[in-house]
């Protein structure tokens, strides 16, 4: 019951937890458990809704927790499902941009908000109240997220911003329609359009250094060790 972040990529789904794992199409949204042989999974599913976003093709889910699905589709919606209730229908949902791509969600639990990123920028979410509390729109298309605050680091979150990778402290942030500077940023010949980051710990590396590794649409692969 863990929470697992899910893109949809084509018909393939990418997790990071495998117990359990969110599954789009343009036509239905579902939660499945994963298989005894870690390759396939369980059918039919535990649960399932039909036309999740009328008809508009959904790019991303995010399952938070035992209740909560999160998914965002290509019109800039982010809604929220209880999987728990008998209706199949969206629990509530906020624009986070109007008629943009939602491409990935996530949580950062040190600071409780969902980071939405979309072709408009990033969106960050309060999944209470449902309002978007923060907003980065000048720095071009979020492909991806990772925050740093939620494998042990401090309150800070990399993004891949088009052809760059940007590096946020979460007490820096702008409110909604404000201008946040960025703590540090790499330059890539590509878009930068998958993220991944685990915290270093051996005899030489501090317990707040981190490695980075970011594919690109061109088809190569950056990678460094940075220190927060």
């Amino acid at each position: 019951s863990a929470a697992v972040s899910v893109c949809k990529m084509d018909s393939v789904c990418c997790v990071e937890l495998l117990r359990f794992i969110g599954t789009c199409s343009d036509i239905v949204l579902g939660l499945c458990k994963v298989a005894a042989d870690a390759c396939s999974l369980q059918q039919p599913p535990l649960w399932s809704a039909s036309n999740p976003h009328d008809m508009k093709e959904v790019g991303a889910v995010y399952l938070g927790g035992a209740s909560q699905l999160c998914s965002g589709g290509n019109d800039g919606r982010v809604k929220f499902w209880d999987i728990t209730a008998a209706a199949r229908k969206a629990s509530s949902s906020i624009l986070v941009s109007s008629h943009a791509w939602v491409r990935h969600i996530e949580h950062c639990p040190t600071v409780g908000l969902h980071i939405i990123a979309h072709s408009d920028g990033l969106s960050l979410v309060d999944p209470r109240s449902k309002i978007a509390v923060h907003a980065l729109k000048d720095q071009g298309q979020a492909y991806r997220s990772f925050a740093l605050a939620a494998i042990g680091g401090p309150p800070s979150m990399l993004v891949c911003a088009g052809h760059r990778l940007l590096h946020y402290d979460f007490r820096s942030l702008a409110d909604v329609g404000g201008s946040t500077p960025h703590l540090n940023a790499w330059e890539f010949k590509s878009n930068a359009l998958g993220l991944h980051c685990c915290a270093l710990a051996g005899p030489t590396d501090d317990a707040r250094s981190f490695y980075i590794a970011a594919g690109c649409k061109d088809g190569s692969i950056w990678s460094a060790a940075i220190s927060a």
